[in-house]
């Protein structure tokens, strides 16, 4: 049997689409929080078995009877409550013996990422894997979808303002993520033990980004780079909790360190083809 985590969630819920075209509707479960926002898929007539990653008991008892675990990360913006979460959903895996668990990481996991995420990723990797259980990291890069909301007002004001100078950055679309983990999920052997950096095969700088955007607009689009000083002052003044400033922030160092400026065939050798580009994916986006 396969439990899909996050089932109600973007990437969880496209993955569980995926799926239901490989495999028959009697071997997967969806785990979800909200018994109402699962209602959708208790139509599809998908069993739903509710818990959550604080609740460790709830995760037991969810689990029993699963072969193969989606484990999509947890999107608490507390750092000590994602890793109290991500323990909880490996320790109740390990309790009822599942047989391979797929993991969603994050672009270069590592001790020494300056991205605060991927530090507490790399924690989790290494806890997933002192258990035993065979398991399939992705390790995912930003998501083409978040592009939109990187942009703030920009296409009303025609200005982008943001503190990323001419680094780039590796977006792949979340659609393509998600087939490539129901194609693991699918066929797991193949995959049992590996850690893949997930990612398009190119990186753009934000001045790029926004020149593909004024094309498919057809409206002028200016790239600014601003400090990130100024951006963390803005974001105070709108209210944006502590927390949140740190993550961001890291996440705009990281940029700057490179961390994300990476090309890799992982995804295109999971997928089989190509994954679709950046500059397709905007055209759907924006």
């Amino acid at each position: 049997m396969i439990l899909i985590t996050g089932a109600t969630g973007h990437l969880g819920g496209t993955t569980l689409d995926f799926l239901l075209k490989k495999e028959n509707i009697s071997s997967i479960v969806a785990m979800a929080r909200d018994s109402v926002k699962a209602a959708t898929l208790t139509t599809k007539g998908i069993e739903i078995r509710i818990a959550d990653y604080n609740d460790y008991g709830s995760l037991v008892q969810a689990f029993e009877g699963v072969d193969i675990l989606l484990f999509v990360s947890s999107a608490s913006p507390e750092s000590s409550e994602r890793k109290q979460q991500h323990i909880n959903v490996i320790n109740a895996a390990k309790e009822n013996k599942i047989k391979h668990v797929v993991y969603t990481s994050v672009l270069k996991a590592s001790d020494t990422a300056k991205f605060l995420p991927a530090i507490e990723h790399c924690h989790t990797e290494q806890y997933l894997q002192q258990t035993g259980i065979p398991y399939t990291i992705f390790r995912n890069t930003m998501y083409a979808e978040a592009v939109p909301q990187l942009l703030g007002n920009a296409l009303e004001s025609g200005t982008w303002y943001f503190p990323a100078g001419n680094a780039k950055n590796n977006f792949a679309s979340r659609t393509d993520i998600a087939e490539a983990l129901a194609n693991v999920i699918s066929q797991p052997l193949p995959h049992q033990n590996k850690v893949y950096e997930i990612a398009s095969g190119q990186s753009y700088s934000c001045g790029e980004i926004a020149a593909m955007i004024s094309y498919n607009t057809g409206k002028p689009l200016i790239y600014s780079t601003i400090s990130l000083e100024m951006m963390k002052k803005e974001m105070k003044k709108v209210g944006v909790p502590e927390t949140i400033i740190a993550m961001v922030s890291s996440g705009i160092e990281a940029i700057d360190a490179g961390e994300f400026d990476i090309t890799d065939t992982s995804l295109e050798n999971i997928l089989g083809r190509k994954p679709v580009d950046l500059k397709d994916c905007l055209k759907m986006l924006v």
